[in-house]
């Protein structure tokens, strides 16, 4: 689906389709739900592991507000900054009431992984938007 490049953590993978087990052994996965990088509107979703299935996401806690993340695609290359990072129940549901998965009207990613390390009792969430 696309390249995931985070300068500041090193992170430099393959997005494959999918959040499944199966597909995050591959590598970080786009939940099939949300919008693509190409899209003008909605959020892109992307999971990934910390500790396991390459720990693509093992530093996503360094992450700070105007961090660059950067998704090559065949379509073009998409830039996004952080704007914010927060941790939610497993659920994904922020203390709004919203998803974090909630589609959104401007252009937006969000980056979901396990927290803390080796536990799954809480999702680190990272929220940013795209720029041009």
């Amino acid at each position: 689906m696309a390249i995931i490049r985070i300068p500041k953590i090193d992170v430099d993978y393959v997005v494959v389709e999918g959040t499944d087990t199966e597909s995050l052994k591959k590598g970080p996965g786009h939940y099939t739900d949300t919008a693509y990088p190409w899209q003008d509107t909605g959020r892109v979703g992307i999971a990934g592991h910390r500790t396991t299935y390459l720990a693509p996401f093992w530093s996503l806690n360094e992450l700070r507000p105007g961090d660059r993340i950067v998704l090559a695609t065949e379509y073009g290359i998409f830039n996004y900054r952080v704007a914010r990072t927060v941790v939610t129940p497993p659920t994904g549901i922020l203390p709004t009431g919203d998803s974090v998965l909630r589609q959104t009207v401007d252009p937006s990613l969000v980056l979901t992984t396990c927290n803390p390390r080796f536990s799954a009792s809480t999702r680190l969430v990272v929220i940013a938007d795209r720029v041009d």
